[in-house]
């Protein structure tokens, strides 16, 4: 169950990946496939899976192969993000220490300090 913030619906991780992602659950994928697929750079799934976000499939020197569910989890919520800011990302916390989207406390002020 979605829980209240702000005004606004707020869900989980676990949530969003069942409402939205459940049908690439078992799938892997790789940083640079999520690339070319989420139009993302490689290096945010590498972070987001270094952060714990992304469950990490394998490991091998060069070779990273991520839980595809957990990618186009943290694409969905990225994109939202970018929305909500009006396209300024950089310095935007996009997950909280949880991995689930990060609610800002306080919209009002935060919106008006990007204005």
């Amino acid at each position: 169950m979605a829980a209240e913030n702000n005004g606004q619906d707020y869900q989980t991780k676990d949530e969003i990946i069942a409402r939205h992602f459940a049908h690439l659950k078992g799938q892997i994928i790789n940083p640079y496939t999520a690339e070319k697929k989420y139009g993302i750079h490689r290096n945010n799934f590498i972070r987001w899976a270094r952060a714990g976000y992304i469950k990490i499939i394998h490991e091998e020197e060069r070779l990273l192969e991520l839980n595809a569910a957990d990618v186009a989890y943290c694409a969905y919520v990225y994109e939202k993000k970018k929305l909500e800011n009006e396209g300024r990302i950089a310095g935007a916390k996009i997950f909280d220490e949880d991995g689930n989207p990060c609610q800002v406390k306080y919209p009002d002020l935060a919106a008006q300090r990007r204005k």
